[in-house]
């Protein structure tokens, strides 16, 4: 599938809500929304406000100190699969919503 390049696209409010929601590393209460990096959605900018995921303050640091890989192997939380499960429950919760046009 090629994807052309777009502007990504920003949402405080959405961004909000993730923070409102528990790491998704360790399940204490977060303070950030991390946005996905180098889970094969291209570089150069940094991704959608849709493709973050929960994490604590010192989470989110040791995020980018030790890079995806790491981070993963010591938590087992894959961040592709931590970003899914918080756009399906903000689908769910109805903090987004889609309309389909065929």
């Amino acid at each position: 599938m090629n994807l052309q390049k777009r502007k990504p696209e920003r949402s405080q409010k959405y961004l909000n809500w993730v923070k409102s929601l528990p790491c998704a590393a360790t399940g204490a209460p977060a303070d950030d929304a991390h946005h996905g990096q180098d889970i094969g959605l291209g570089g150069g900018m940094k991704p959608s406000d849709f493709f973050t995921m929960p994490l604590t303050r010192e989470q989110h640091g040791r995020r980018h100190s030790a890079g995806r890989v790491a981070f993963e192997r010591y938590w087992g939380c894959e961040e592709a699969t931590a970003i899914l499960k918080t756009l399906d429950k903000a689908l769910h919760d109805g903090v987004i919503t889609i309309e389909v046009h065929l």
